[in-house]
C-alpha cells in the first residue's frame, strides 16, 4: 500500500488531475478485487479543481502538518472500523 501512495505521488507532478482521478479509480478496483483495504484520501484533500488545498500543501506536493492530520486521523477512523 505504501507503494501504491509512493508511486502515485512521483507521478503527480508529470499527470493531470483526471488521469490522478482515473488511476485512483484502477487503484480502489484493484484493491476490492485483492482484499486489500483502499483509503481514498483525494476527497479529503483536493480542492475543486483536483489540486491539494493549500491548507494541506504549500508547494502543491508535500504536506503540511494539517494534511498529515487528515491522512492520520482517516487511516485512524478506518482502523478503528476493523
Amino acid at each position: 500500500m505504501t507503494f501504491l501512495c509512493v508511486r502515485l505521488f512521483a507521478i503527480v507532478k508529470y499527470t493531470p488531475n483526471k488521469n490522478v482521478k482515473y488511476i485512483n479509480e484502477q487503484l480502489k478496483t484493484f484493491c476490492s478485487e485483492n482484499n486489500v483495504t483502499y483509503i481514498d484520501l483525494y476527497d479529503k484533500l483536493a480542492d475543486g479543481d483536483g489540486d491539494l488545498r493549500s491548507k494541506f500543501s504549500e508547494d502543491g506536493l508535500h504536506l503540511t502538518e494539517a494534511g498529515y492530520n487528515v491522512v492520520t486521523e482517516t487511516i485512524k477512523s478506518i482502523l478503528n472500523e476493523k
